[in-house]
């Protein structure tokens, strides 16, 4: 299996189970470093979003703030609540999608 399917399968099941995976945990995983850039994880939310499946990168948050690094192509600063509460929607729809 190759590293990006890797990738999705590891984020599928924590989809799944309705949870969350730091950088540094999906790093284990799949044999590399926390620390980015993460390519692999930019063409998973092209491909997902090409195949109309909703963004399974929403999964992979930092330590600090339990949130991604990036929501919606751009940075997400945890001290902005609007853009907070629309990743916890997106989570949330995410979440509904791998329940079924």
């Amino acid at each position: 299996m190759d590293a990006n399917a890797i990738i999705r399968t590891v984020l599928i099941d924590a989809a799944k189970r309705g949870s969350k995976l730091t950088y540094g945990d999906l790093g284990v995983k799949v044999g590399r470093t926390a620390r980015g850039p993460w390519p692999k994880l930019d063409q998973l939310l092209k491909d997902e979003k090409d195949a109309g499946r909703p963004d399974l990168t929403l999964l992979v948050v930092t330590k600090k703030s339990e949130l991604p690094s990036v929501f919606l192509q751009k940075p997400l600063d945890p001290r902005n609540l609007e853009r907070v509460h629309l990743y916890e929607q997106h989570l949330r729809k995410l979440f509904d999608f791998y329940s079924e």
